[in-house]
């Protein structure tokens, strides 16, 4: 079975997040892949599905997530959904999840 390579490398994405406060993540991207992508969207949910409030910055290769952990979020696995368009008109996703326990 042949493995996809992964295009996106959190840096700092902790495995749980435990007291409700912002957070950022750092991100790379494969500097032999990131000329050819053209757009990131990037989506952040709680374990219910539920969009966080979060926002998110690329800049080059590097690509920030900030997002809130609040009293309204649920303990569970969140998870940060990450989509690259490429010039080409192919796109590829990539998930990362995190405990928040509070």
């Amino acid at each position: 079975m042949k493995h996809r390579r992964q295009v996106v490398s959190p840096i700092s994405l902790r495995n749980e997040y435990i007291y409700p406060g912002d957070y950022s993540v750092k991100m790379i991207i494969d500097p032999r892949e990131s000329p050819e992508i053209e757009t990131v969207t990037v989506n952040v949910h709680n374990s219910d599905g539920k969009p966080m409030s979060y926002g998110y910055r690329r800049w080059g290769t590097k690509l920030t997530v900030n997002f809130t952990v609040d009293d309204r979020t649920p303990d569970g696995v969140s998870f940060i959904d990450i989509t690259l368009f490429r010039k080409d008109g192919t796109s590829s996703r990539e998930r990362f999840d995190f405990w928040t326990i509070k």
